[in-house]
C-alpha cells in the first residue's frame, strides 16, 4: 500500500490511480489494498482542501449506489471485503434474518443465536458493536430499529434486511409466523417439530 505524505499522494494521485481504479473494478487480488489506497487519496484531498480527482469521485459514487439501491455491504461496495463480497442470497439465511428481525421487535433475540448461527459469520464484537452503532430510544422497539440492528449484525443495510423480512414473511409458509404476536409464541413455532411443518425442514 501507498506511504503517507504529500510527495506519494501526489505522486499516487498523478501515476497510480488508473492502477488503483482497475484492480478494484477487475476484483483481483490486489482489489483490498487498491480501495484502501483509493479511500486514503480521497481522504487526503479532502483534507487538504483539493479539488477531488474524478476518478476517486466516480469510484466513491458507484460504491454508495450500490448500497442505496442494491443493499450491498459498504464494505462489499467499496471492495474492502478481500473477494469475499456481500454474502449470497440464501433461502435459509434469508429466513433466519427475517427471524432475527421478529426477535428483536419482541426483545428475545440471544447473543448465542447469532454466534452460533450456520448461515452468517457473527462474532460478539460485532454484536456489541452494532448495539452501540444502533440506539434504541423507544421503549419498545420499532421496525425501523430492527431492521438497522440485524443488518449492522450480518453486514447488511437497512433496507436489505428489510426486503428480506418482508419476502420471506409475504410466504405462505410463513404466515404463522409473522402473525406470532409474542416472543413465547414465536418460540413455540420455531420448535424443531413445528418448524417441520412450517418451512419442511428439519
Amino acid at each position: 500500500m501507498l506511504d503517507i505524505d504529500d510527495f506519494m499522494m501526489r505522486r499516487a494521485l498523478r501515476r497510480n490511480l488508473p492502477k488503483l481504479v482497475k484492480n478494484v473494478t477487475d476484483q483481483n487480488e490486489y482489489s483490498h489494498d487498491s480501495a484502501i489506497d483509493m479511500l486514503r487519496l480521497f481522504c487526503w484531498q479532502v483534507e487538504h482542501g483539493q479539488a477531488l480527482d474524478s476518478g476517486l469521485l466516480k469510484y466513491v459514487s458507484a460504491a454508495f449506489s450500490k448500497v442505496v439501491s442494491d443493499g450491498v455491504s459498504a464494505d462489499a461496495a467499496l471492495g474492502l471485503t478481500r473477494g469475499q463480497g456481500a454474502p449470497k442470497a440464501d433461502p435459509e439465511r434469508d429466513f433466519w434474518v427475517a427471524i432475527w428481525v421478529k426477535k428483536v421487535m419482541f426483545g428475545c433475540l440471544k447473543d448465542s443465536e447469532l454466534t452460533n448461527n450456520n448461515y452468517l459469520p457473527i462474532t460478539q464484537e460485532q454484536i456489541n458493536r452494532a448495539r452501540k452503532r444502533c440506539v434504541q430510544k423507544r421503549k419498545k422497539p420499532s421496525l425501523t430499529y430492527a431492521y438497522e440492528l440485524v443488518g449492522e449484525y450480518c453486514g447488511l443495510s437497512a433496507s436489505a434486511v428489510r426486503k428480506i423480512h418482508d419476502d420471506v414473511m409475504a410466504t405462505d409458509v410463513c404466515q404463522p409466523l409473522n402473525q406470532a404476536s409474542s416472543a413465547e409464541e414465536l418460540e413455540q413455532l420455531l420448535n424443531p417439530n413445528r418448524l417441520y411443518l412450517i418451512v419442511g425442514k428439519a
